[in-house]
């Protein structure tokens, strides 16, 4: 259980983690201003982590246990699994 009292479900808590993993990968990607000078592989990689992000975006915003919050709650269980997911990372929280 986190500081918040929530417990998150493995797989919700875990598609957070991924999300924000892809997240930084895409931000630490060496990518120029035109796609045209990006280095080999660069493209490729930055789709398929922008893919990974939708997907996993789109499973974090529709995972049913979100159905037992509303208003301000739930938006205070998703600032705390964003948070849990960047600490688990090592990444800043705030």
């Amino acid at each position: 259980m986190s500081e918040s009292g929530i417990d998150f479900p493995t797989d919700l808590l875990q598609a957070a983690r991924r999300f924000h993993q892809a997240n930084a990968e895409l931000e630490a990607l060496d990518r120029p201003r035109f796609v045209e000078d990006y280095p080999e592989g660069v493209a490729e990689t930055e789709a398929r982590l922008r893919a990974q992000m939708r997907d996993l975006a789109a499973a974090l915003a529709t995972h049913p246990f979100w159905d037992s919050f509303s208003g301000p709650a739930r938006v205070a269980a998703r600032t705390e699994l964003k948070q849990q997911a960047k600490k688990a990372l090592g990444q800043p929280t705030g």
